[in-house]
């Protein structure tokens, strides 16, 4: 298979000048194009990773940083903040970010949501269902690349579940090793442990990791989402609150990916592994998960207690038949289906970019 784009284009700097000759602007922000921005003015948009590659000129009036497909770089943005610490610095992205004394006092933030037109760009490769699935399994899990909580929901699993109930890959890829620490939580650390001498590698297709790129891994119609009754999601960024240099920092987000849209387009259900808020930001853009599951894990916003709530939906699923599981789920999966076929999902995202737009054009009539 060719080699597929991502979403929409990324890591594009630009000007005030040249905003409108670039595609991903006339696709995901044309609104931007005729805004008064200082003539001086550097965009950097939907950065990825910046932090290795992108040198911006400094002592610019105003600075527009973007981050969509990826999780925003935290450490650029101060960066840029305190490298330029007269100039004004618009940071906008997919995701909410609280307030915290860790941001340097030149940073400005504003949500602009993009997951409407992500959503769009796979359903034009892919499709949509157009009923709930009709499932085999209980559940399914996926990990190519390890990360915290995937290691911890496939130990659980493997530790706790009839295997011949889930649809389960662990690759085994560990990308960071420093969470195989000890917790001091005993449901943790026998995990780990149970993870270490077991040394676990699950396969499903034989990946191919050189295929292992944005819409290629977006194709819903597979058994992981055709077959099982829930997935559960493993986001590859599932960090929440922390302690920052000392002080209460949040990440931004929510921050969801394929992971997350996959299960959605093929009317499967989904508990949601990753970072808090998810299901409460989903449900603001009108999709519901009235699943009669405990899902108050999604209000949790420290990790370790988060996952450990995640372990009690998993007992809860596992205790329930399919068919349990599809009657529980049936109606809020319709309805999110319904809802992004029809396009009221998208109009409800518009919506918010409308308010949006708004602050942004307030906050350009000093500049």
């Amino acid at each position: 298979m060719a080699r597929l784009p991502d979403y929409f284009d990324q890591n594009i700097v630009t000007t005030s000048h040249e905003l409108g000759n670039h595609a991903l602007v006339r696709y995901v922000y044309p609104e931007f194009i005729n805004l008064p921005w200082p003539a001086d003015t550097v965009f950097a948009l939907n950065l990825q990773w910046p932090n290795e590659w992108c040198k911006l000129q400094t002592g610019r009036s105003l600075y527009v940083l973007t981050f969509h497909l990826e999780q925003m770089d935290v450490e650029f943005v101060k960066q840029i903040a305190l490298t330029n610490i007269k100039s004004r610095v618009l940071i906008i992205t997919d995701n909410d970010v609280t307030p915290s004394a860790w941001w340097p006092a030149n940073c400005e933030f504003v949500s602009w949501i993009t997951w409407d037109k992500q959503l769009d760009q796979i359903a034009l490769l892919y499709g949509i269902a157009g009923v709930p699935n009709s499932p085999t399994h209980k559940l399914s899990s996926l990990c190519f690349r390890t990360d915290q909580f995937k290691h911890y929901v496939t130990g659980y699993l493997l530790e706790h579940a009839n295997l011949d109930d889930c649809i389960i890959s662990y690759h085994g890829r560990h990308q960071h090793r420093y969470f195989f620490e000890p917790t001091g939580r005993k449901s943790l650390d026998n995990i780990l442990t149970f993870m270490e001498v077991e040394n676990p590698h699950y396969e499903l297709d034989g990946f191919d990791a050189s295929k292992n790129y944005p819409m290629a891994n977006c194709d819903w119609r597979v058994a992981p989402y055709l077959d099982a009754a829930i997935n559960f999601t493993n986001e590859g960024f599932h960090y929440s609150y922390t302690v920052k240099d000392g002080v209460d920092f949040y990440w931004p987000g929510p921050y969801v990916t394929e992971k997350t849209w996959k299960p959605l387009l093929a009317g499967c259900a989904f508990v949601s592994v990753g970072q808090a808020h998810i299901y409460q930001y989903l449900e603001q853009l009108g999709l519901r998960f009235d699943y009669d599951l405990d899902l108050s894990h999604d209000f949790e916003t420290r990790d370790l207690d988060r996952i450990e709530k995640i372990f009690t939906v998993i007992d809860c699923v596992l205790g329930l038949s399919v068919e349990e599981l599809c009657q529980r789920t049936r109606v809020s999966t319709q309805h999110n289906l319904d809802w992004i076929a029809s396009g009221q999902f998208r109009n409800r995202c518009q919506h918010r970019n409308v308010q949006s737009l708004e602050l942004i054009k307030s906050k350009l009539v000093d500049l």
